[in-house]
């Protein structure tokens, strides 16, 4: 599957804007609108290795995104589960019938 990247320069110099649905990657806004944060967020928290949605590479001297939708979606379900003891039972048991 081709990796595309976002406003970004791609082949023969012309700007990439579309964002490849079927490998499940997202923007960085539609990103941040799940998550409930600014778009500045999202990049601070991945280029400091802090938020595991994706990859933060840096070329020259600019930074390139690549957001993972289903690693975003795991996020906000562990986010949740931190949040309530009942919620983490939930959770163990989901943890428990993905690794069958």
């Amino acid at each position: 599957m081709p990796l595309i990247l976002t406003g970004n320069r791609g082949v023969n110099g012309r700007k990439v804007t579309a964002i490849s649905r079927e490998s499940g990657r997202i923007s960085v806004s539609e990103a941040a609108k799940l998550l409930g944060v600014s778009p500045q967020f999202i990049r601070i928290g991945m280029q400091r290795g802090t938020l595991p949605i994706g990859a933060a590479v840096k070329m020259s001297s600019r930074w390139t995104y690549w957001i993972s939708k289903a690693k975003v979606e795991r996020f906000i379900e562990n986010a949740a589960c931190a949040a309530t003891q009942t919620a983490k039972e939930k959770c163990a048991d989901k943890s428990a019938e993905r690794t069958r």
